[in-house]
């Protein structure tokens, strides 16, 4: 019996160490980062805004460390966090050759959603074209809230059409067009009735 007790207090001690050197199993890699708008038709010389946002698909997250870069057209005006999910700075926005750099937490019991707001960035365009607002993914960061470990797997990039004439749109393109055409027609109209003025005057005179 007591052989027994002896067996079984091992085996049950075995398991517990087994247990206790396993490494505890966190999410996997699995949030993703967007640039909101993905797309759209910016005039140029106009500022626009888009936001940077995690989905954390189910799993609760405390920060988030980012690179973002950005086309060689694009000027960088400034950055909002007054919605960041991560309302306390670690590492404020740095801009260096069209990339930014910074890092956000949250000191609670973290975050978990599907568009959580990290940050709001305001560029200008300085020529037209296309230009992109990306997020490199390879060398940011989404920290989960459990041990600090980075979850992000993908990101969703904003590709923007800039304009010479207003906001670009084929539609506002044509819409320009006729509106030009119309202001030459009434100029040409207007010379014409002069010049006919001009010359029925001259007539009359010569009478």
């Amino acid at each position: 019996m007591k052989s027994f007790r002896f067996v079984s207090a091992v085996g049950l001690a075995m398991v517990l160490s087994l247990g206790l050197l396993r490494a505890p199993t966190y999410a996997a890699n699995k949030a993703t980062v967007s640039v909101t708008p993905q797309a759209a038709d910016v005039g140029l010389r106009k500022s626009f805004s888009v936001d940077v946002q995690v989905n954390t698909n189910d799993e609760t997250v405390s920060g988030a460390d980012m690179k973002i870069e950005y086309s060689k057209n694009l000027k960088f005006e400034r950055a909002d966090t007054v919605r960041s999910v991560f309302p306390v700075p670690v590492k404020e926005v740095k801009e260096s050759n069209n990339v930014l750099t910074f890092s956000r937490v949250r000191t609670d019991k973290g975050y978990k959603g599907s568009d959580g707001n990290i940050i709001r960035l305001t560029f200008k365009p300085t020529s037209p074209g296309k230009a992109t607002v990306i997020v490199n993914a390879a060398d940011s960061r989404v920290l989960l809230y459990a041990d600090s470990s980075n979850i992000l797997l993908a990101s969703v990039n904003g590709s923007y059409n800039i304009g010479v004439l207003g906001t670009y749109s084929p539609a506002g393109n044509v819409a320009t067009v006729i509106v030009a055409v119309v202001v030459i027609l009434v100029v040409l109209m207007f010379v014409a009735k002069r010049r006919r003025q001009t010359i029925s005057g001259h007539a009359k005179s010569s009478s």
